[in-house]
């Protein structure tokens, strides 16, 4: 059930408000959409699995419905904020599993002590980025990905170059994956799918 009550709020809500409000925007020839996700849509977290899963869910969704309604003059921004001084990481806006699997002990420990040790203090000031919000949604182009946060800088930073050193380490085995036959044309499969 948790994992549904994430797929549920994470992707689904903002999947319907996008359904309801499209049409109106489509019949106008413009719109922002700005779908919130968070640095764990970018890069996994450990105890964080179904939350990630949930924010990889709304950035695939996010940027797809991109290119879809571009022609239309509507823009999509997925925002991936790291830690901002909410209430985030209360008691009150968490849920952890309640028949937690003993293997994972002294992992969900720290985790939890961790979070205790961070709630208030992270750096992600919400005035500010309500702020950096208005300014995208007064920007002529504003970008497919806002990444919010220094934290949520350096995080992206890391996994892009992760991202590159495994594409450069296994390049030649990827591409030898494709059949020793005759392809249409390639440029067009690749154009279809950017």
């Amino acid at each position: 059930q948790h994992a549904r009550d994430q797929m549920e709020t994470n992707l689904f809500g903002p999947l319907n408000v996008t359904w309801a409000v499209l049409p109106s925007m489509r019949a106008a020839r413009k719109g922002r959409i700005f779908n919130i996700s968070s640095i764990g849509g970018l890069m996994g977290g450990q105890m964080a699995s179904l939350y990630c899963a949930s924010k990889f869910a709304l950035e695939g969704f996010s940027e797809s419905l991109a290119k879809e309604v571009a022609p239309f003059g509507i823009h999509v921004t997925i925002v991936e904020p790291g830690p901002f001084r909410t209430d985030f990481l209360t008691h009150a806006s968490s849920r952890f599993e309640h028949t937690p699997i003993p293997d994972y002990n002294d992992r969900r420990t720290q985790f939890h002590k961790g979070i205790a040790q961070r709630n208030g203090k992270q750096p992600g000031d919400p005035a500010k980025f309500a702020q950096a919000l208005l300014q995208l949604a007064d920007e002529a182009a504003p970008p497919l990905r806002f990444l919010a946060g220094s934290i949520a800088v350096d995080a992206a930073t890391d996994k892009f170059a992760s991202l590159q050193t495994d594409l450069r380490n296994w390049r030649a085995l990827s591409v030898s994956t494709d059949g020793d036959w005759d392809a249409p044309d390639l440029d067009a499969l690749r154009a279809q799918i950017r």
